[in-house]
């Protein structure tokens, strides 16, 4: 009887370990989704983030479909939730909240700068870096344990002021240096130049976030969806006060 509680336990996180989760990525240039059943990708589809808007909802029925799933068989859904594209996020993010109202789905998000560190190579630590705009970056830096542990607040830097951001952390923890920097893609790879560090391309993050979250079940959360990491103003102009009307005719005589 006394091991009774330890084999529950032991069972429920077998359980847990092995739930099939969906994951999607809407916020990088290669957008992505997957089906992972504790470690291992079941399905995976991706494409251009210019596909997304009107094929996601289709690569998410193929990769259920190839995996011999439902929505409603599934643990739950993640999505990457910034920083990235402002309008590829809301593509992802409302399609799992879709999920969440219409079936009761357990949903939440991923921050894409922990997805990007859980896609690097099993080191100390690396600074995970995403586009923020012409000549800047947003930079945070993880070490790669299963899940990544952040060790500091995001960053919006310039580009020229990047390499400095990062020796300056391994300045702050002299015994434990950066061991690369992690990009998305090889486009923003060739974007950061010549580096003192090596970089890792990641590539698709969905299959890192549905494999993430199926044996590291996260603190599910549909909430989460409504607050994308932005960590930027939107690229949008606040429109003015509105013009009067005038009479017809009233123009042409002033």
């Amino acid at each position: 009887m006394a091991d009774g509680p330890s084999r529950d336990a032991d069972s429920a996180a077998f359980d847990a370990a092995r739930a099939a989760v969906l994951g999607l990525d809407t916020a990088t240039p290669r957008v992505s989704v997957a089906v992972a059943l504790g470690d291992r990708v079941l399905a995976h589809r991706e494409g251009a983030q210019r596909e997304s808007s009107t094929l996601l909802i289709d690569w998410i029925d193929a990769v259920l479909a190839e995996a011999g799933l439902g929505l409603g068989d599934l643990a739950g859904a993640v999505a990457a939730s910034g920083p990235g594209s402002f309008t590829g996020l809301r593509v992802g993010l409302a399609t799992l909240l879709g999920f969440h109202q219409a079936i009761g789905l357990r949903v939440t998000g991923i921050p894409t700068l922990a997805l990007l560190a859980a896609a690097a190579p099993s080191e100390a630590r690396v600074a995970s870096l995403v586009p923020a705009g012409p000549g800047e970056w947003f930079a945070q830096v993880y070490t790669t344990d299963w899940p990544p542990l952040a060790l500091g607040e995001p960053r919006r830097l310039p580009a020229a002021e990047l390499a400095a951001w990062v020796a300056s952390a391994d300045e702050a923890r002299r015994t434990d240096a950066i061991d690369r920097l992690v990009v998305a893609t090889a486009d923003e790879a060739a974007r950061l130049g010549n580096q003192p560090w090596p970089v890792h391309v990641a590539g698709s993050l969905a299959p890192v976030a549905a494999r993430l979250a199926s044996v590291h079940p996260p603190a599910w959360d549909a909430a989460a969806l409504r607050a994308p990491l932005y960590l930027a103003p939107p690229p949008v102009t606040v429109p003015g006060a509105p013009k009067p009307v005038l009479p017809v005719g009233e123009g042409a005589r002033r």
